[in-house]
């Protein structure tokens, strides 16, 4: 297990490198896309390209757009296991000072018979620098909006050639080994996807429950660490930041809605026997301390409002995001991925986004585990887990992963869902090739 929260310490050194791209961790964005042909490779680069442009007009702090900013790999299958493997390498890879302004773009596909239809686009963002750039769902917006419009203005460019050579995962991984940082721990990656029906059943049974998903999810992840730690550990502490639509179900306002999770709160967790009525009492606690928490503070910003002579229709009263030291474990909602077509559009769109994962492999967190939410635009949640496996082992997070899977199940299925696996849908794209090595590593575990 390595990791005995009695033995955490309630601090760090606050030592500041003197170049912030030496400071390991990034945070990292990939959503599925699926055109509704398939396309040369040389067809897409263009595309992609024309794309990326169009985003850094929209986006100004993104800066000019380098050509070796964008990387093509090559994958084997596209499993979700070879997925979360890219997605936690690009937590750990540096960035080259001599062109990377922060961050890059990695397009990833599986090549068969000369053409692609499918890829996982990766937006990538070293996480002391992320405030400086849109957050990693405004991107893909705008990214999906701009690759429609370029397909529309360019479509010779989509027409069958020869394709060029790019990197395969092989050759990234090299790249990653030889760019990476001295880091005191190599961050981990894992996720787990839930079924569209899933999905759905658990935000209505949320709401309905008067709490939310940050609330239900952190809740039931508490529980299951408790249950695979040692007895005479009682408490936990935990932060939760919720997304743009929770926040604004409590009542608060925000001035930029191109960063997400926008508000946090901290809980302190006493330990509780695993049920179903445990968790829905503690994530109902949550909510109501979060809601009161939220009206103290609007209330002081209103205040201070005043006292300065601003004149605003709205308060902003968002959370900074601030380093939190001593905390267990972050859940951050990072919120729904949607995309609206123009009203008069009638045709269906040549590209389509999928399932959406975030990863979030910085050290400044100041938590030994990072849980990302996020619902993508075919309507699975996705729950992405950070680690550092110089504090937890994989074994440990594996059975703790498979303890929160079941705790779902279990509301799912007492709040009326037909028992089933978790993952019950089909999903057209997004990686369900390898849900049978879940179930497989699950009856292990067991």
């Amino acid at each position: 297990m390595l990791w005995n929260p009695c033995n955490e310490k309630r601090g760090r050194a606050e030592g500041t490198a003197s170049d912030p791209l030496d400071r390991s961790g990034n945070v990292v964005t990939a959503a599925y896309y699926r055109h509704s042909a398939a396309l040369s490779l040389e067809g897409i680069e263009p595309l992609i390209y024309d794309a990326l442009k169009q985003v850094a007009l929209q986006h100004p702090p993104l800066g000019p757009i380098v050509k070796s900013m964008v990387h093509f790999v090559q994958l084997q299958d596209g499993r979700d296991e070879e997925v979360d493997a890219l997605v936690e390498e690009q937590q750990n890879m540096g960035f080259q000072q001599t062109y990377e302004q922060g961050w890059r773009l990695l397009i990833a596909y599986t090549y068969k018979q000369s053409t692609v239809s499918d890829l996982i686009v990766c937006f990538v963002v070293h996480e002391p620098l992320k405030d400086r750039f849109c957050g990693g769902l405004a991107f893909h917006r705008s990214f999906l909006a701009a690759l429609l419009f370029a397909s529309e203005v360019n479509p010779s460019s989509q027409q069958t050639k020869e394709h060029s050579h790019f990197t395969s995962i092989r050759s990234l991984s090299k790249m990653s080994r030889s760019r990476s940082r001295a880091l005191t721990g190599q961050s981990r990656f894992r996720t787990i996807t839930l079924g569209t029906r899933e999905t759905t059943r658990l935000l209505d049974i949320s709401s309905s429950s008067k709490t939310n998903l940050t609330g239900v999810i952190q809740a039931a992840l508490v529980a299951s660490l408790f249950a695979n730690l040692p007895s005479e550990i009682t408490t936990l502490y935990a932060e939760g930041r919720m997304s743009h639509g929770e926040f604004h179900s409590l009542g608060g306002n925000m001035a930029n809605t191109n960063t997400s999770p926008c508000f946090s709160y901290i809980e302190t967790h006493k330990r509780q026997e695993l049920t179903t009525a445990s968790v829905w009492n503690e994530a109902r606690r949550i909510h109501s301390a979060t809601k009161a928490q939220l009206a103290r503070k609007k209330e002081k910003a209103q205040i201070d409002s005043s006292q300065d002579r601003k004149r605003t229709k709205e308060v902003d009263t968002r959370d900074t995001m601030e380093v939190t030291m001593g905390v267990n474990v972050i859940v951050s909602n990072m919120g729904t991925f949607r995309y609206h077509k123009q009203p008069d559009s009638q045709q269906q769109q040549s590209w389509q986004a999928g399932t959406i994962i975030c990863g979030n492999g910085g050290t400044e967190l100041g938590a030994t585990l990072s849980i990302t939410l996020v619902v993508g635009e075919d309507e699975c949640l996705t729950i992405g887990f950070s680690w550092s496996d110089s504090i937890i082992e994989e074994v440990w997070l594996d059975q703790v992963i498979l303890t929160l899977r079941k705790a779902i199940e279990e509301i799912l299925y007492t709040s009326g869902t037909t028992k089933g696996p978790l993952i019950s849908d089909a999903l057209p794209w997004g990686g369900s090739m390898s849900r049978l090595v879940y179930l497989v590593r699950d009856l292990m575990l067991e």
